[in-house]
């Protein structure tokens, strides 16, 4: 079961991240991930911090049944949510956009990335 669960934690660190790139206005990345970094350290601090109080005093079926319900809501909020995201990309970056390459250094070409739904899409 652990082994599930952390399946799933690149692929929705690398989606996020996409998310943040394409909805950021242009010149605002830096501030953006900033932000997205500083969010997810305060939370998972705050979340840890709560998750070990709440299981020493309740007991640790209740500290199961609040992460359970958190990420019920989590996913009901990202799917409400990813409307908002369809889209996005022509207003804050028109025309192309380069990236870094990952292991040349060299600029890579993106022609325009969508994301609609739970997983960026090259169109």
């Amino acid at each position: 079961m652990l082994t599930l669960a952390g399946a799933t934690i690149a692929p929705t660190v690398s989606s996020v991240y996409a998310i943040v790139d394409t909805a950021a206005p242009a010149g605002t990345h830096t501030e953006a991930f900033s932000w997205l970094l500083a969010a997810s350290l305060v939370g998972a601090s705050l979340g840890s911090a709560a998750a070990g109080a709440l299981a020493q005093t309740a007991g640790p079926a209740l500290a199961f049944a609040v992460v359970a319900s958190a990420g019920a809501i989590a996913v009901l909020v990202a799917l409400l949510g990813s409307r908002n995201l369809c889209g996005a990309s022509p207003e804050h970056h028109p025309g192309r956009r380069t990236h870094p390459g990952a292991t040349n250094g060299h600029l890579a070409t993106i022609e325009k990335v969508q994301v609609c739904g739970s997983a960026p899409t090259l169109a």
